[in-house]
C-alpha cells in the first residue's frame, strides 16, 4: 500500500488503534479525512517511506502518530496552518503580521520552532524569502516596503512533529501556508528632471 485511503461514505470519528497503521513499509502519502478528530498514539508508526501526511480541520491530537517515520517531509492541512492571518500598515510603510498558532501546536501534537514570512508582488506566482522568525512569535513587524505596491506575505510553520524521526531528532517539516494580502498606500514621487 502506498498511499492510505479511507472508505467513502463511512463516518470514521478517530484512528484509535495504537498501531493502525504502523510498519507499513510502502506506505508514501496519507490523507486522513475530514471528521476525524484524533490519531492513537504511534498510529503510523515505523512507516519508512512516508513522506507526506494531510489531516482534517477537526484534528485534535496526533501525538506521537508519526514516531519513527523518517522521510517524513510535510504535515499539511488547516489544523497546521497558522490562524487568523493580518496584515495591518503601521508607521508609514512598515507592516506588521499578527496571527494566532495552529490548533496542533495548541495541542502540542506540533512544536512550531519557527516560522517563513514569504511576500510576493505578482498575486503569488513567485514568491521572495523575507525572514524567519522563532516559533513562539504570534506577531512581527516588517520592514519598510515599497508604496504604491499590493503585497501577499505568506506565511509557513517549520514544525517538529514529535518523535517524527528516529529517537526525536531535529528534524522539521513545513506545515500549511497562509497568505495575507495588503496595498501599502503613498503618493508617486515629483518629477525632479
Amino acid at each position: 500500500m502506498s498511499a492510505g485511503q479511507f472508505p467513502s461514505g463511512r463516518r470514521i470519528s478517530s484512528i484509535a488503534h495504537h498501531v493502525a497503521f504502523a510498519y507499513c513499509k510502502r506506505l508514501r502519502t496519507v490523507s486522513i479525512p475530514e471528521g476525524v478528530g484524533g490519531l492513537g498514539e504511534f498510529s503510523f508508526r515505523s512507516c519508512p517511506e512516508l513522506r507526506q501526511v494531510s489531516l482534517p480541520s477537526a484534528i485534535l491530537s496526533a501525538n506521537y502518530a508519526f514516531f519513527d517515520c523518517p522521510k517524513l517531509q510535510i504535515v499539511s492541512g488547516p489544523a497546521t496552518a497558522p490562524r487568523n492571518l493580518q496584515a495591518t500598515l503601521v508607521a508609514g510603510n512598515r507592516m506588521q503580521l499578527n496571527w494566532q498558532s495552529p490548533l496542533l501546536a495548541r495541542e502540542q501534537s506540533i512544536d512550531v520552532r519557527r516560522y517563513r514570512v514569504d511576500y510576493s508582488v505578482n498575486g503569488g506566482k513567485s514568491w521572495q524569502s523575507l525572514l524567519v522568525i522563532p516559533g513562539k512569535m504570534t506577531s512581527v513587524t516588517l520592514p519598510a516596503l515599497y508604496v504604491r505596491r499590493t503585497y501577499v506575505f505568506r506565511l509557513t510553520p517549520i514544525a517538529g512533529f514529535p518523535y517524527a524521526a528516529p529517537f526525536n531528532t531535529n528534524a522539521t517539516v513545513p506545515g500549511q501556508s497562509v497568505s495575507a494580502t495588503i496595498t501599502v498606500p503613498g503618493r508617486n514621487r515629483p518629477d525632479t528632471r
